[in-house]
């Protein structure tokens, strides 16, 4: 079997399911209230993911371990861009903000980047407001059911990147291990670059 004409399709495949277009804002899920339907909204955009658990496995890449800066500047910069999502129109170009951004994550986990706790502080404000801006609600429900959507997306999104970070920190210094996490950043951004593409040959020009 050859293996090498295999990955390039495999690999188109990933990225063709993680166009932006696919999943955009929050929409109703059939039997779900709006809290959950939050909850579940960053695990269900796989975009949104890809900037996420790149986020959380560089962060748990930096040894020793130190989440209070970095999630904070998360935590606040996502609840900021969710709450202004409710008040401006969002355009789409949003998406492919959170595309660039999984670029990113991706080619810092790809390397292994090493950084001073301020600059991941920043990084990881650019990837809270990035899925946020993403993740306004579609239609036009009430106050309370816009309310805990948001709600639910902030903690879903908060508490996934510190769990990623800190069962990456866990992960034994072997080799092997290290090169899986970087092997697993170079396919983030891969996938993030034909997304790109995709997206930008269909813009119109200028």
């Amino acid at each position: 079997m050859n293996l090498r004409r295999r990955q390039p399709p495999r690999l188109a495949l990933a990225a063709l399911l993680c166009l932006p277009g696919l999943s955009h804002a929050h929409s109703s899920v059939a039997g779900m209230n709006s809290f959950y339907g939050g909850l579940l909204h960053p695990l269900l955009t796989l975009p949104h993911m890809l900037v996420l658990l790149g986020l959380g496995i560089w962060l748990g890449q930096h040894p020793p371990l130190r989440l209070k800066t970095p999630m904070l500047a998360f935590a606040t910069s996502c609840a900021a861009a969710l709450l202004l999502t409710t008040r401006i129109a969002i355009p789409p170009s949003s998406q492919n903000l959170v595309m660039a951004v999984a670029l990113g994550c991706g080619i810092l986990v790809a390397v292994s980047a090493r950084l001073p706790v301020g600059l991941r502080a920043a990084v990881a404000a650019v990837a809270a407001i990035a899925v946020a801006l993403d993740s306004g609600v579609d239609g036009a429900p009430t106050v309370l059911a816009t309310a805990l959507t948001l709600l639910g997306t902030w903690i879903s999104t908060t508490v996934l990147v510190a769990n990623v970070a800190y069962y990456t920190s866990l992960c034994p210094p072997r080799q092997w291990v290290q090169i899986a996490l970087r092997i697993a950043g170079s396919w983030m951004a891969a996938a993030s670059v034909l997304v790109l593409a995709f997206a930008l040959k269909g813009m119109p020009p200028g």
